[in-house]
């Protein structure tokens, strides 16, 4: 009966340290670069999304203006919606005393 050669050469041995190698080097890269590449991933995302309205403006006003369009309809949206809840934080802070109040009896018992 034939006895089954080992496949692990120096070769392949070198090979697969140098693969742990790069796969740790890669890890560490994106453990200590994540400030630079969550805004990266983000602003893909993004674009990404909001390419459809910019090519579905485009074919009336021009890309410039579909992309300026976009982008000034994106931050009014996103100010709006951060002023409503700014808003409400502010109410809700307003009325914290008096809930504290409220509930502060009907705890005790």
């Amino acid at each position: 009966m034939r006895t089954r050669s080992s496949s692990l050469t120096p070769a392949v041995a070198l090979s697969s340290i140098w693969g742990l190698l790069l796969l740790a080097f890669v890890v560490a890269a994106l453990y200590f670069g994540r400030s630079v590449f969550v805004p990266i991933a983000l602003a893909t995302l993004i674009t990404f999304l909001l390419s459809r309205l910019v090519t579905r403006l485009e074919r009336w006003i021009g890309r410039i203006a579909a992309v300026l369009v976009t982008v000034i309809a994106m931050f009014t949206i996103f100010a709006g919606a951060s002023w409503v809840i700014g808003r409400q934080i502010i109410d809700l802070a307003d009325k914290l005393p008096d809930y504290r109040r409220t509930l502060s009896p009907k705890s005790g018992h």
